[in-house]
C-alpha cells in the first residue's frame, strides 16, 4: 500500500526499504542504537514496514511486528530530526493503525518519551507488560569437534549444536545485563 500527503509518500513494501539509512535512524536513538545493520535487515524481513520518503530519500521508518489475528507489536517509529515537529511520526502511525493486516489487533508497544503521541491512538499505560533483557549473541560454525552440551565460560554460557547437513555451530550467550537468578558463569 502506498500513502501520499503533500511532498511525502509512506509505503509498505519492504523491498523500497533504504537499509542503511534506517540503520543510521536507529543507531541515534536510546533503543536501537546497538543493533548492526544485519540485525536491521533481519527485522525488516520479519515486518510489515512504513517507509517514510520525500522525494526519493527515505526521511522515517516505524514497523509492526503481527499475527494479522489478535496481535501487533509496534516498534521503531523515527523521523529524521530536520523533518520532525510536522507530524510526520503522527501520520506513519495513522497509517500503521488503519493498516488492513493490523485493524483489529490488540496493539501494544514500548516507549520513554512519546507517550503523548501513541495515546492519541488510543495506547496507555498497563502494568501488566513484561519482558526479557536483550542478550547478545554470536553463533559461530565449528567443524572439528563434535556437538557438546552447554558449558560456561568467562561470563558468557555456550550451547553447541548440530545444525542441518550435520554442521556443529555454537551459540555464545554474553552477560548484558543482570543475571535474573540461575546459576552464573564461571569467570
Amino acid at each position: 500500500m502506498e500513502w501520499r500527503k503533500d511532498d511525502y509518500l509512506i509505503t509498505d513494501d519492504n523491498s523500497k526499504v533504504q537499509l542503511d539509512i534506517v540503520h543510521r535512524l536507529l543507531a541515534a536513538t536510546y533503543w536501537g542504537g546497538r543493533r548492526p545493520r544485519e540485525t536491521v535487515e533481519r527485522m525488516v524481513a520479519g515486518s510489515i514496514c512504513f517507509s517514510l520518503y520525500r522525494g526519493v530519500t527515505q526521511i522515517g521508518f516505524g514497523r509492526a511486528i503481527t499475527d494479522s489475528a489478535t496481535f501487533t507489536w509496534v516498534a521503531d517509529i523515527v523521523v529524521e530530526p530536520e523533518f520532525r515537529g510536522a507530524g510526520l511520526g503522527q501520520w506513519i502511525m495513522e497509517c500503521l493503525v488503519s493498516h488492513p493486516a493490523i485493524t483489529g489487533t490488540q496493539m501494544v508497544l514500548q516507549t520513554r518519551d512519546a507517550q503523548g503521541l501513541y495515546e492519541k491512538f488510543g495506547f496507555s499505560g498497563n502494568s501488566a507488560l513484561m519482558s526479557t533483557k536483550a542478550t547478545e549473541f554470536i553463533t559461530r560454525r565449528i567443524s572439528t569437534r563434535p556437538a557438546a552440551a552447554g558449558r560456561h565460560c568467562r561470563g558468557a554460557a555456550v550451547l553447541s549444536v548440530k545444525g542441518q547437513g550435520g554442521a556443529n555451530y555454537e551459540l555464545v550467550f554474553k552477560r548484558t545485563g543482570e543475571w535474573n537468578g540461575g546459576p552464573r558463569a564461571n569467570e
